[in-house]
This record gives C-alpha cells, structure tokens and sequence, in this order.
C-alpha cells in the first residue's frame, strides 16, 4: 500500500477544492486509476517538471473525470471530459504545468473556464 499523497488546496474563483498532489513519474502515472467516486470538492492536481502540452488517459479509471489544463502562473488553457476506462488522449492546448481531474461535470457546474485562473496553496 503506497502511502497517503500531500494535498493541496486550490482556489479557482470563489470555488475552493483539496486536491491530492501527483509530482513524481509514479504518482502522475497511476493518477486516479481504480479509485472510486470523488466527493464534489476534491480532486488531483499534477504537477510537471516541465512546460510542454502535457496529455492524459483513462486507462483503469473507474469514473468520468474532468481536466483542466493551466499554465506556470495558473491560468486555465482548457478543459476537457474524459470518458472512463478509455485510452483517448486529451491534451493541453499549449504549454501547461498543471492538470486539475475532477469528478465529470465539476468544471461546468461551477462554470469554471478557458482564462480563469487556479491559486494553488503549499502542499500540506
């Protein structure tokens, strides 16, 4: 059993979500996979060594999930939905650090968007 990730809190508009931190290969290669619903306010955030158009995937991803995709200062370059269990690609559209998976519907139902910015705290 791996143990428990840092988390972090992000903040995107007056929305304020804790977020488990994916910032090694391993934990940004296993990501969400075979984890069960994600309550509303939580998600995981990875973070990249590098600025490039970073993409992910589904596979042996139990649940729809939402990603947004945000630049080094933060700021939202797009969101796409992922299906689950599939191996689609969705990538960021231009160099992102950042990828936020949330629960499907999360970014819409909080109308969060291209522009918008993430004001990630320190891990805790």
């Amino acid at each position: 059993m791996n143990p428990p990730l840092k988390t972090v809190t992000v903040t995107i508009g007056k929305q304020s979500i804790v977020a488990e931190v994916a910032d090694t290969p391993e934990t940004r290669e296993t990501g969400l996979m075979n984890r069960g619903n994600l309550p509303d306010n939580k998600g995981m955030l990875f973070v990249f060594q590098d600025s490039q158009p970073h993409c992910m995937w589904m596979k042996n991803t139990p649940n729809d999930l939402d990603v947004a995709f945000a630049d080094a200062e933060g700021q939202i370059l797009n969101v796409e939905n992922m299906k689950a269990e599939t191996l689609d690609i969705h990538c960021a559209k231009g160099f992102s650090v950042y990828a936020l998976e949330m629960r499907s519907g999360w970014f819409k139902d909080h109308k969060v968007k291209r522009g918008d910015f993430m004001d990630i705290k320190k891990p805790r």
